[in-house]
């Protein structure tokens, strides 16, 4: 059973919701951060993951839209490499001009500074934290209407 069949399992299709689960594998959607959150927030529609479930589900979601990439082999293999940021795709990464990238620890994809957004946990206390706790209680305005990554940086 793969990731997005296990969060979905739960989920009950309505007129506005997508159902990933029913998708074809190149019929998938992006899932944007925004939509996660929203998903997370609403405990009685989905499961209640650990921070580790989470990002290991983010994890196969990132890796399948590196996929996505392949049809510009420059453009994979820069992103894929850590030389490119992830999420904007404009940023590249390099000793000369000391741009580095911040490797995000939900995702494990290298982002740049202006598409992160930091927080300071300890990594021995999140393996049985439910995700949910993590969410905010009202979705900032910030986060509508950017298109920001955000990362959990583990200390």
């Amino acid at each position: 059973m793969d990731a997005l069949t296990l969060i979905n399992k739960n989920i009950q299709p309505s007129s506005n919701k997508k159902n990933y689960a029913k998708l074809e594998p190149l019929e998938l959607e992006y899932i944007s951060m925004e939509d996660i959150i929203r998903l997370m927030k609403d405990n009685s529609n989905t499961l209640s993951l650990t921070f580790d479930e989470f990002c290991h589900i983010r994890n196969v979601i990132t890796r399948a839209e590196l996929e996505t990439l392949l049809f510009d082999d420059k453009l994979y293999a820069d992103v894929a490499q850590g030389k490119l940021c992830f999420n904007c795709r404009k940023v590249h990464f390099n000793l000369l001009t000391f741009t580095f990238g911040i490797q995000c620890s939900v995702c494990k994809q290298k982002v740049c500074r202006s598409c992160v957004t930091q927080i300071a946990l300890p990594k021995e206390k999140l393996t049985d934290v439910p995700i949910h706790t993590f969410t905010p209680l009202t979705m900032p305005q910030s986060l509508i209407s950017s298109e920001k990554s955000y990362s959990l940086d583990i200390q």
